[in-house]
């Protein structure tokens, strides 16, 4: 009788694995969609989308465009409830279109520094960015300074060499948190890519109805 226990115990657990595994998976294959459609709807080269990547992040930070890497890290630690109330509220998809800003960005900068410059003030040695790094330059061609939009990724590069690293782990009463996310706030390349997003941000409402309706399909779910 106990071993029986023990086996029902064992496959229930089992069974209600899966499901959060799946229920899990679902709303990583939403976010991808999302994306994807979100891309498509710029209208933007599809041979210079960066790849979405799970990864776990000790720090609180969601999502985050890797110039080095050329791909946009999605947090992987985030609650699946959560990321299904951002997926359907469509806050992931204004965060979303947060990142291809920050893409869109280096894109000008790598067009008027070049690759190679770029890669060398970053510290960055990575082969495939440089091979995103030529086909940025062959698909929109070179910037020149004088010119608006050549001061425009100017000022970007000055921002990203100035760009504070948010990723770094303080003590709980270290003021420099607050000189860093003041910094941060205040960077060109976050207030273009929250000007960007705006539009795409969910009203109140949304977010409430969307909320209540996951809660109601929580309550409902089998036990």
């Amino acid at each position: 009788m106990m071993i029986d226990n023990i086996k029902y115990s064992v496959n229930f657990s089992a069974k209600k694995l899966n499901t959060n595994n799946i229920k899990k998976f679902s709303e990583r294959n939403r976010l991808k969609e999302i994306y994807n459609n979100l891309w498509q709807e710029l209208n933007l080269p599809q041979e210079l989308k960066p790849k979405l990547h799970f990864i776990s992040m000790f720090s609180d930070i969601e999502m985050c465009f890797r110039q080095e890497n050329y791909i946009i890290q999605v947090n992987k630690n985030i609650s699946n409830l959560l990321l299904k109330f951002k997926n359907l509220s469509g806050k992931n998809k204004a965060t979303l279109r947060h990142e291809i800003e920050h893409v869109k960005q280096l894109w000008e900068i790598i067009r008027l520094k070049g690759g190679e410059q770029v890669a060398q003030d970053l510290d960055i040695n990575s082969k495939k960015f440089m091979q995103k790094a030529n086909k940025i330059e062959k698909t929109f061609g070179k910037l020149t300074p004088e010119t608006k939009d050549g001061k425009n990724a100017q000022k970007f590069y000055e921002a990203l060499l100035k760009y504070p690293n948010m990723e770094k782990i303080y003590s709980l009463l270290d003021i420099r948190i607050l000189i860093d996310q003041y910094k941060y706030y205040k960077n060109i390349l976050e207030k273009q890519a929250r000007k960007a997003a705006s539009p795409y941000q969910p009203n109140l409402l949304k977010q409430i109805t969307t909320f209540i309706k996951i809660i109601i399909e929580k309550i409902k779910e089998p036990k």
